[in-house]
């Protein structure tokens, strides 16, 4: 229930960036919590660089499948369904996300003040073991630039990310995304400190 409550909130806040997930799916009845850091930023010329601190929570909602939900404390929502397709000799998991956007930000210097309300939406493909994975996901967001007309319209972001799960009921995750949208190659790398219901076990 604390996860759920987690997710309840989470659907009342705004925008974050995708959460960085295994391919392996939480077992029905199980309820996790995670806290973490988040720096994203872009390559572009100046480069820009962010924070974030987040708190994710997942629940498993049937055989294979589990929903989340991740709110970047500076940002705000983003929200997942996952179905793992396969589970041996690998893991392959199908994973669709979607986020509401409304953020403002200063980049380094304060230079200029991106004002944008935006909606994603995110499907992924994750594969690799429980302890290794890696993953294409498409960042497709349609942004409103309330102050900046450059940042209007949409954008498509094909990405690559990888990351590792340490430990059991307690779990140590980071991981790292690149991806390449209209605004040239951006990252986003996060660690989550995770605690679970249930021991993760795969179906």
């Amino acid at each position: 229930m604390r996860c759920l409550a987690l997710i309840v909130l989470a659907l009342v806040a705004a925008g974050c960036h995708p959460a960085l997930i295994s391919p392996e799916p939480l077992p029905a009845g199980d309820e996790c919590a995670s806290v973490g850091v988040v720096g994203y930023g872009d390559m572009g010329n100046p480069p820009r660089l962010f924070g974030d601190a987040a708190i994710q929570s997942r629940i498993g909602v049937g055989s294979g499948i589990d929903v989340g939900a991740r709110i970047g404390l500076m940002s705000g929502l983003y929200t997942d369904v996952k179905w793992n397709v396969l589970a041996f000799p690998f893991l392959l998991s199908a994973d669709l996300g979607g986020s509401y956007e409304p953020w403002k930000e200063h980049d380094i210097g304060g230079s200029r003040i991106l004002d944008t309300l935006a909606l994603g939406v995110y499907p992924a493909l994750l594969f690799g073991t429980r302890t290794l994975y890696g993953g294409v996901r498409v960042a497709s967001r349609y942004r409103y630039g309330r102050s900046n007309s450059s940042f209007r319209g949409w954008d498509i972001a094909p990405g690559i990310l990888v990351g590792a799960s340490f430990g059991d009921l307690n779990r140590i995750m980071p991981g790292i995304e690149v991806a390449k949208g209209r605004d040239g190659m951006r990252w986003t790398a996060s660690v989550n400190i995770e605690g679970h219901k249930l021991k993760r076990e795969l179906p």
